[in-house]
């Protein structure tokens, strides 16, 4: 089961896998005039920036701080630091600081090592609806080592992550479901993957590489060596995955594109489509060889050919904007209704900006609310925040400003930065004679 122990860390990997798979650029949103109060969450982007906002009190803007500090290549000083500023983050009420606090009480980083503690700021950022820190208190609950075992607290945990659309608890409950109840039999531990990955199970050796790429034992040097392993062995996928984090430079220091595009080349000439997309992104954007946006728009076509969704969603994007081939929206259209339909999440959410627009089809801002809504609940925070604006402004629903802010929430819980400026746009728009605030994110604008 993966998890999502090391909120930023993880963050740092997504940004580059998000890059890759060259979405739709959604642009920004407004941000509210004026000072805004310790109790908001703000839109800092380093720790440069966000240092001042937290030193003025701001909690959020710790939160911030703490996740930038504890990013790859953090150091012991980072590490101590990160611990201050965490702890005022998540005491202070930002239940998304919470989880990155509990990571470095249980990983002994910037202070002693304290599971039991973790344990406590896990429970109470759970408490206060933190999907994360479910999943991470249902996780220590299973593991060797952690706290006292108990498989029905793991299960609760679990539960209650899954309910938050954590979907990595609910591949926890299907494990545990897989052993009839017996919980650790259903449940593979990180000692059995590894006792497998030694074995030779080549496949154990990515869930390996998987679990300490940036979940609850995020070690990103045990990663990388789990993926080689498997990639030397002949195992594609784990290519691909050696690939992603050495373009991240995740336990192997400096990000290496060209190490990375042959890795995922490696991958491609035995057929496995995910790298195959990946080495197609790498085109496109020039990442490790010589940009070709029509080769790469060549390649995902072929894999999306071949079911790939994630291809489907690349080579709509191409089309929509006109990068390796002839801009034809009409014709991106019909492909993001594919990989929507096939899963793909963020497909759903780009499908929905250009029915938003009436870019390629007929404007329907019903729809694109609908596909907003289904792009949420499978686990786009970027999605979440676009329904909450259609129900703040009243375009297409009737104006719902409860119902946007529990959308607004859910993203900003999941670290997505405009939905927490969406909270402060409910206070703003609902006050006696305000007007709606308008969204201005090309490609998904709220009409």
């Amino acid at each position: 089961m993966k998890n999502k122990r090391v909120v930023v860390v993880a963050a740092a990997v997504a940004s580059v896998a998000a890059f890759l798979v060259w979405l739709r650029d959604p642009g920004t949103l407004p941000t509210p005039t004026g000072v805004p109060p310790a109790g908001l969450k703000l839109l800092c982007e380093s720790v440069e920036t966000c240092g001042p906002h937290c030193d003025g009190g701001n909690v959020f803007a710790c939160g911030s701080l703490g996740g930038f500090l504890i990013g790859p290549g953090a150091s012991a000083a980072d590490h101590a630091r990160a611990r201050l500023v965490l702890d005022k983050a998540c005491t202070g009420g930002d239940a998304s600081a919470c989880p990155n606090l509990g990571y470095l009480f249980e990983r002994g980083l910037g202070g002693p090592m304290d599971v039991a503690e973790a344990g406590r700021i896990y429970e109470k950022a759970c408490a206060a609806q933190s999907a994360s820190a479910c999943n991470n208190l249902g996780v220590l609950y299973l593991r060797e080592g952690g706290i006292a075992k108990d498989h029905d607290k793991a299960r609760g945990y679990f539960e209650k992550a899954c309910q938050l659309k954590d979907v990595d608890a609910c591949a926890g409950l299907k494990n545990l479901a897989a052993g009839s109840g017996a919980g650790e039999k259903g449940m593979q531990s990180e000692e059995q993957a590894q006792s497998k990955c030694d074995g030779g199970e080549l496949a154990s050796c990515v869930e390996v590489g998987k679990r300490h790429e940036h979940g609850v034992s995020a070690e990103p040097d045990k990663a990388r060596a789990a993926y080689a392993k498997a990639c030397e062995g002949g195992h594609l996928p784990g290519c691909t995955r050696l690939g992603i984090v050495t373009m991240a430079g995740l336990g192997g220091g400096v990000a290496d594109p060209k190490a990375a595009a042959a890795l995922f080349a490696k991958a491609c000439q035995g057929d496995d489509l995910d790298g195959c997309e990946q080495l197609a992104n790498c085109y496109l954007a020039g990442l490790g060889l010589e940009k070709d946006e029509e080769r790469a728009v060549s390649m995902l076509r072929s894999s999306c050919d071949k079911g790939h969704m994630a291809s489907c969603n690349g080579i709509a994007a191409a089309m929509a904007m006109g990068r390796g081939v002839k801009k034809e929206p009409e014709l991106a259209v019909p492909l993001y209704e594919k990989a929507c339909t096939g899963g793909f999440t963020l497909a759903c959410h780009n499908l929905a900006g250009m029915l938003a627009e009436g870019d390629g089809a007929k404007r329907d801002v019903t729809r694109a609310l609908a596909l907003y809504d289904k792009a949420c609940e499978g686990g786009s925070p970027s999605s979440c925040t676009m329904a909450g604006y259609f129900y703040l402004q009243g375009k297409g629903p009737a104006r719902d400003a409860d119902k946007a802010t529990e959308l607004f929430k859910r993203a900003c819980d999941q670290g997505d930065a405009p939905g927490c400026t969406g909270l402060a746009d409910v206070k703003k728009v609902m006050e006696p004679g305000a007007a709606p605030s308008a969204s201005g994110r090309p490609g998904a604008r709220v009409p």
